[in-house]
């Protein structure tokens, strides 16, 4: 590749805003809805540029989201990796000894400063190459094009391996990767396979730069810019619309008005556009229901993320298939159990942020309600 400066790798990193401790949670609802919540502020990057830490071949670049437990006084003092993006075993090694590198603000709770754990993303680019160019080779474009027939013949199982081949053999770039799930996204929607196209929208409009705060319902928009995300601004702007109707139809509506807070805080979001009334009337529904019912499906890797609402609520409606596990995560907690039928599930009064991850049979469908006070 031409123009390779040493700049090397920018470790660009920022807070996914959910925090992970192992803990208990409660069997029972809890005694009162009123407990006063405490006041937390999640840590904050202490912003540095690692040279020395790229993995020493400088061929493609990579995504690595890292799990890691910061102290009290701002420390790493575990680095795992996590799920998601794109990469080789070089790049994951490279990223945990970046990140046990970095130097943090730590977290707050009523102004004192705690221990918490948190999800980042780490980039390794190429700079003055070939990664500067928003483009993609005739050799990935025909390999995309397999991926679209597969998925239009309704072999979505033979789509998502072709997919996976990709991401390990063919993707050699930030943009070629988040055009691969863009594209993922566009051809599933036009083939009516909504949650694979949500799902795929999700990954292409992920942040993977300086991650800022997430939107909460009523709040104020997050701050952000282009560089937060890998999608060019137009791609972007498709892709988060398309997010937002679909999460919006499936009554997801957290990832909804995430979608659509991350399209307004960027400007792609025009006043006059009917999805601001949409989002307006999402938030209005929000504030005055007592309970809210999702429909979910297990997709392609077997797994599902539903963003939480309220504090309460439970599986109905389980179709062909089964659900394996439920994985809670919350800031500062993160359980996984066993599914259960009919059991009903209570986060603590302090919990925030919270999503729940089912996992199981890809295909299974089922919905997810959610209840302001506890039905059991």
């Amino acid at each position: 590749m031409k123009g390779l400066s040493s700049t090397g790798m920018l470790l660009a990193a920022g807070l996914l805003g959910a925090a992970f401790t192992p803990s208990a949670w409660p069997a029972e609802p809890p005694v009162a809805e009123a407990t006063v919540v405490p006041t937390r502020t999640p840590p904050r990057l202490i912003p540095s540029v690692h040279d020395q830490m790229w993995p020493g071949f400088r061929d493609r670049e990579a995504l690595v989201y890292v799990r890691i437990d910061i102290s009290a006084t701002g420390e790493p003092t575990n680095v795992v990796a996590a799920e998601g993006g794109f990469h080789e075993p070089r790049f994951v090694d490279a990223a945990v000894r970046a990140v046990r590198s970095l130097r943090f603000v730590p977290a707050t709770e009523n102004g004192k400063p705690v221990a918490t754990t948190a999800s980042m993303p780490v980039r390794f680019r190429i700079y003055g190459g070939e990664s500067e160019i928003r483009g993609v080779t005739r050799e990935f474009r025909k390999e995309v094009v397999k991926v679209q027939q597969l998925i239009e013949n309704k072999d979505v199982a033979g789509a998502h391996f072709h997919a996976q081949w990709m991401l390990s053999e063919k993707v050699r770039l930030l943009y070629e990767y988040s055009a691969l799930q863009a594209v993922l996204a566009q051809t599933h929607a036009r083939m009516r396979n909504d949650f694979e196209a949500l799902a795929a929208s999700r990954e292409a409009t992920a942040r993977s730069g300086m991650v800022l705060e997430q939107y909460e319902p009523g709040g104020e928009l997050p701050r952000l810019n282009g560089r937060d995300f890998l999608l060019d601004r137009k791609g972007l702007g498709t892709l988060l619309r398309l997010r937002f109707i679909l999460a919006a139809a499936k009554g997801a509506y957290l990832d909804a008005l995430r979608a659509g807070a991350d399209a307004q805080a960027l400007g792609l979001l025009p006043e006059e556009d009917p999805l601001r009334r949409e989002f307006a009337a999402i938030e209005g529904r929000i504030r005055s229901a007592d309970a809210l019912t999702a429909e979910a499906e297990l997709v392609a890797d077997g797994g599902w993320t539903h963003e939480l609402v309220f504090r309460h609520f439970s599986v109905r409606d389980v179709g062909m298939g089964s659900l394996k596990t439920v994985r809670i995560e919350c800031d500062g907690k993160n359980v996984e159990e066993v599914y259960v039928g009919g059991r009903e599930y209570h986060l603590p009064p302090d919990a925030h942020s919270c999503k729940a991850v089912f996992d199981g049979q890809p295909g299974t469908h089922f919905r997810i309600a959610e209840f302001r006070t506890p039905r059991s």
